[in-house]
């Protein structure tokens, strides 16, 4: 009787002992697949083997590694903002002549279907313009700047033309340093993508952004009122909507976005998940999952994610500004990417953020609807809007985009 309960017993025991045993075998084996799991995404996302070399040009002491003084000026300039961050910008420095130097459009980094006559590339030549004219006080250099030396570019933004005509002759010179306040928010994110508050900007800041335009040929416009602010969403999210469902636009897009560290540090600029706020765990989780699986990286799924972020555009934009030029010249356009540089860092010193919205202003043939009714009802006829931007006090602080390395950017 003893041994048969004893048999008994044992026979009872055997099941729980199995499924302890099955149930560490399953927990091992989950947490190697979940190990393997990131470790592939670790790999694929490169961030545990690569530096950042992509945001060194944002360091204070970049400028040491350069001794020609035509570098560490263009090493500081490189930090503005320009459209898809392509940074279309192609520097020719005089053999002859070590104070000269000339800036081209770089004809290789266009974006000729959300841009077809390279007008938001050439503002981008003028935010540039701009950084140099602050990073020159700082240095001690004296920058004189004659525009268009072999005069403008054709208004098709043909190759052959872009090519053969710089956008600025620089003839640097010496003077004595003087301080200038917005050169620490050079080394600022000029983009901030994030919600920004409902918070209207102060009176006393607008008043002051507001003077910062001394171009006779252009004119700045800060939305304030609730009927404009109405009449401009409903056209940023149409105009949203329409570049979003373009192939071609979206393909172009995909082509300058840059999936993962390997990337960043490979081109040195493009797109980034950072720069539609994505930070963190969730950024390293987005960027190793579509270096494994790219095909999920595609137009409808840029589409898509695209349509959301003017969703939260209209719904989080308490001002917009319009910059808008009496011509379409090119010196025009140039100009005002000085002015929207201006902007930028002044709007740092209030902690005021801005983010371009540019698809209303696009002149591809789906957008033209879109382009004639911002036109005929936020400025007169026969000016040209250059720049309509998102204006406020941001929820979070946008994030650093990739910049090329200087020698990339010189002949």
């Amino acid at each position: 009787m003893a041994e048969s309960f004893r048999m008994i017993s044992n026979s009872d025991e055997a099941p729980d002992k199995k499924c302890k045993c099955f149930g560490k075998k399953t927990l091992i084996i989950t947490g190697c697949v979940f190990g393997g799991f990131i470790f592939a995404l670790l790999m694929a996302d490169g961030r545990i083997f690569n530096r950042k070399k992509y945001l060194d040009a944002f360091e204070l002491d970049y400028i040491n590694d350069f001794t020609d003084k035509r570098s560490k000026l263009i090493s500081r300039g490189i930090l503005a903002s320009n459209s898809h961050n392509t940074q279309s910008w192609r520097f020719i420095f005089n053999a002859n002549n070590e104070n000269i130097f000339d800036m081209y459009l770089n004809h290789d980094r266009l974006t000729p279907q959300c841009d077809p006559y390279s007008r938001q590339i050439t503002i981008s030549a003028g935010t540039l313009i701009e950084y140099l004219k602050v990073a020159a006080d700082i240095q001690g250099i004296n920058l004189n700047i004659q525009y268009f030396p072999s005069g403008e570019y054709d208004q098709n933004g043909t190759i052959e033309s872009i090519k053969a005509h710089p956008i600025a002759r620089f003839t640097i010179s010496t003077k004595a340093a003087v301080t200038n306040d917005l050169h620490q928010y050079m080394f600022k994110a000029d983009t901030t993508r994030s919600n920004y508050k409902a918070e209207k900007i102060k009176a006393n800041e607008i008043a002051h952004l507001n003077t910062l335009n001394n171009e006779p040929t252009l004119n700045l416009t800060i939305v304030n009122n609730d009927a404009d602010m109405n009449t401009l969403h409903s056209i940023v999210k149409r105009a949203g909507y329409i570049e979003a469902d373009v192939k071609r636009v979206q393909t172009e897009v995909l082509h300058y976005f840059r999936l993962n560290e390997w990337q960043k540090n490979k081109y040195g600029n493009g797109l980034v998940f950072e720069g539609s706020g994505t930070t963190g765990f969730m950024n390293f989780l987005m960027q190793g999952f579509l270096t494994l699986l790219p095909f999920a990286m595609n137009e409808d799924a840029s589409a898509k994610s695209f349509k959301g972020s003017i969703d939260a555009i209209v719904s989080n934009t308490p001002h917009y500004i319009i910059i808008d030029s009496n011509d379409n010249s090119r010196l025009s356009q140039v100009k005002a990417g000085e002015l929207y540089s201006r902007i930028i860092l002044n709007a740092h010193k209030f902690g005021i953020a801005l983010q371009p919205v540019s698809q209303p202003l696009e002149e591809y043939s789906e957008m033209s609807n879109e382009y004639q009714n911002i036109h005929s009802q936020f400025t007169t006829p026969g000016k040209t809007i250059q720049i309509l931007a998102r204006l406020g006090y941001p929820t979070k602080e946008g994030a650093l985009s990739p910049r090329m390395p200087v020698n990339r950017l010189i002949e």
